[in-house]
């Protein structure tokens, strides 16, 4: 009896534990860029880069509703992202530059610009919105390899307080194969505000 409640407790475990990867690996398809933090573990309870790497497990059993914020079009091609002031130049932990063609990032496209060209905007605000994405998931997945084992890294304080953008490369690509998605395209366009 014993042995089939611990059996049973380990697989409402892993349940949970699979809905919370699905959740976070379905953010791309929500009207919401919001997630609310309900198991340390996971996501460590703070909205940050440095929070997801600590797993501290103070308020335990609190919720913290987390808004995704990240740099802007304008933030990565002549602000904050871009190295103005006395900012770091984020460019270098993407793995592109503002030269890099679009077709490397979202081999389905059909534009034919670079990064630069696809941040400027016009008439292309869903590759506007889509590369910024891209380019904000490739900080935050960098930012979470490059410190799990030290999280006092350099990127950590490169990056702009308030910084979160939990999503991978591989999502954002996934939301732009899918077509134009108006929604998502307000999302991430309030989403990303860092100037």
């Amino acid at each position: 009896m014993a042995e089939q409640q611990k059996q049973s407790q380990n697989v409402t475990s892993q349940n949970v534990g699979s809905s919370r990867r699905n959740f976070i690996k379905g953010v791309a398809v929500s009207s919401a860029l919001i997630t609310t933090i309900t198991s340390k573990p996971v996501w460590a309870s703070q909205c940050s880069i440095s929070g997801n790497l600590s797993g501290n497990a103070s308020h335990h059993d609190e919720n913290e509703v987390c808004t995704f914020s990240a740099y802007s079009p304008g933030g990565w091609l002549k602000g904050r992202a871009a190295g103005s002031g006395p900012n770091a130049n984020l460019w270098v932990y993407t793995g592109v530059s503002k030269s890099t063609l679009v077709s490397s990032i979202f081999p389905n496209t059909d534009f034919t610009g670079s990064i630069a060209e696809a941040l400027t905007g016009g008439p292309h605000g869903w590759e506007r919105q889509s590369v910024c994405a891209w380019l904000n998931a490739a900080l935050w997945q960098t930012a979470m390899n490059e410190c799990q084992s030290d999280p006092n890294c350099q990127i950590v304080n490169d990056l702009a307080p308030g910084f979160y953008f939990p999503m991978t490369t591989a999502q954002v690509a996934g939301v732009y194969a899918r077509g134009k998605d108006e929604l998502m395209m307000t999302d991430w366009e309030s989403a990303q505000n860092i100037e």
